[in-house]
């Protein structure tokens, strides 16, 4: 401020701020590979209430690279003992090396790469993965598996609409996508990854679809009422009880399940 003669001076800050939007963590998807399209809904908020915009990024990850983090993970894996330098090496005389996980339980991995569920012996052992030589000759790359390496791929269509995302892969895709969707309010952008796995297998059914379907097939006939009632099912057929609806069938499960149910009723 000056009055022609003096002049004063004052400095002062202005700090502009801004509330980084938040997107709440992804989980893991799978789908198989006869769904046409995945829809996944995104939480997201912003305090400023700044409009916002999304990217979506699609990468493939190495098959086994993927299946070794997996196991890593689920199993909880590790080198069970300091002494065990080498594993155990030929413990029990098969070239086997050992390591543990979740709930004590052993694993043999074999020199062609399989891993193994302990069951008693060798040969009483389960398959649970088959990883490749060089696993076998480092086992820390499976008990210290370390995220998979990943390569952009077109193999997967995707968009945002209304805060939900629609995956599309490829017709005949079949395998691991890594999805990494980023929400932005114009100055900070935050990310979230996430795995969808799109398998060969039958889609499951929701315990709401499945539910619909037993009442749909329990209504086919009268006949099929009636048996219902008449019928010692414990005897003459599988249960029909209520662990069938808490999911884990498959639509051609259900479906061969009531056409031999409606041929033993034809025949009783």
């Amino acid at each position: 401020v000056s009055d022609g003669v003096t002049t004063v001076y004052d400095t002062f800050n202005v700090s502009v701020t801004n509330h980084a939007p938040t997107l709440d963590p992804i989980a893991d998807q799978t789908m198989s590979h006869n769904d046409d399209t995945l829809d996944v809904t995104l939480t997201v908020n912003d305090l400023d209430g700044d409009a916002l915009t999304y990217t979506v990024e699609a990468f493939t990850t190495d098959p086994i690279e993927q299946l070794a983090y997996d196991l890593d993970r689920d199993l909880g894996l590790y080198r069970y003992t300091s002494d065990a330098r080498n594993y155990y090496f030929n413990h029990r005389g098969a070239g086997e090396k050992y390591l543990q996980g979740n709930g004590g339980v052993y694993y043999l991995l074999m020199a062609d790469g399989g891993l193994y569920r302990w069951g008693g012996s060798i040969a009483g052992s389960t398959l649970v993965g088959m990883l490749g030589a060089s696993y076998y000759a480092n086992p820390t790359l499976l008990h210290n598996a370390q995220t998979p390496s990943m390569s952009p791929t077109d193999q997967v269509a995707t968009s945002i609409s209304g805060g939900t995302l629609t995956i599309d892969p490829a017709d005949g895709f079949t395998g691991n996508i890594r999805l990494r969707v980023g929400v932005s309010d114009g100055v900070t952008t935050v990310y979230d990854t996430f795995n969808v796995s799109v398998t060969n297998g039958a889609s499951q059914v929701s315990p709401a679809a499945l539910s619909s379907k037993l009442e749909s097939a329990v209504k086919r006939t009268a006949a099929l009422d009636r048996a219902l009632s008449e019928f010692d099912f414990a005897k003459r057929r599988p249960v029909l009880s209520e662990g069938m609806l808490t999911g884990g069938y498959t639509s051609s499960t259900i479906d061969k399940y009531f056409d031999a149910l409606e041929e033993l009723l034809a025949g009783a």
